[in-house]
């Protein structure tokens, strides 16, 4: 639980491990004979599935970390929540039944089912970002959805991306719907956890969250507003 110093990574040697499938072995091998102690392997959120049950690639991670135990390395897990894919999510595709003009707050598609207000949403409108404008209602009689901010470019009819979150961006501290998205990061956070030492890997550090000039707008709710979230009126802490 101690939390190191950044000039403990600053004054050593590591790699952002980011080598093809299948040459774990040889590549972790020969980084270790070379003198390699340490190991950044990112971990983000979005690779937990659905269930919360296992990540996407866990047996390859699960073999990644059991090399680094092998061969006395010792990994930094980084965990994030990148604003693409930043939790648990589902991406799929729907049609939109009729152009939409920059600036629009509502949509008309092929069909409006399963779509679950406040968590299903456009994606890529204006970066990799998954459901960057999020559902506020859904009219079933018209299969028209109103979204939570305006678009930010004209769309044409015809296939769009949607996604739909297992949780929802970070509201302010203490309202119920950041103590649910909180609960889901720790139960992924302990996932990496269990599975490190499961692995072998007993000595490993945890890097919580990296980068705040890109990527980031799952930290605050309001990013996916416009106006902003009634729930959510004042700064995000």
């Amino acid at each position: 639980l101690e939390t190191r110093s950044g000039y403990d990574f600053l004054s050593g040697i590591g790699v952002n491990l980011h080598i093809p499938a299948n040459t774990e072995d040889l590549a972790i091998r020969l980084l270790a004979e070379t003198g390699f102690k340490t190991f950044r392997i990112e971990i983000g959120w979005g690779e937990m599935n659905w269930d919360e049950t296992a990540l996407n690639n866990e047996e390859r991670c699960r073999r990644k970390l059991a090399l680094c135990a092998q061969y006395g390395i010792r990994p930094t897990l980084l965990i994030n929540a990148h604003q693409g894919a930043p939790c648990p999510v589902r991406f799929f595709k729907r049609r939109l039944v009729a152009d939409a003009p920059k600036g629009a707050t509502t949509v008309r598609l092929d069909s409006v089912r399963d779509l679950v207000v406040g968590k299903s949403g456009l994606s890529g409108l204006s970066d990799y970002w998954a459901a960057e404008a999020l559902v506020t209602s859904v009219d079933t009689t018209r299969r028209q959805i109103t979204l939570s901010k305006p678009l930010p470019k004209d769309l044409k009819a015809g296939e769009i991306s949607l996604a739909t979150l297992k949780y929802s961006p970070l509201y302010p501290v203490g309202t119920p719907e950041f103590e649910e998205t909180a609960a889901g990061w720790v139960r992924h956070a302990l996932h990496l956890c269990r599975l490190a030492e499961a692995a072998g890997t007993k000595d490993f550090d945890l890097e919580i969250w990296n980068e705040l000039t890109f990527g980031s707008h799952f930290l605050n709710i309001n990013d996916y507003y416009d106006p902003r979230n009634p729930k959510a009126p004042g700064p995000q802490p």
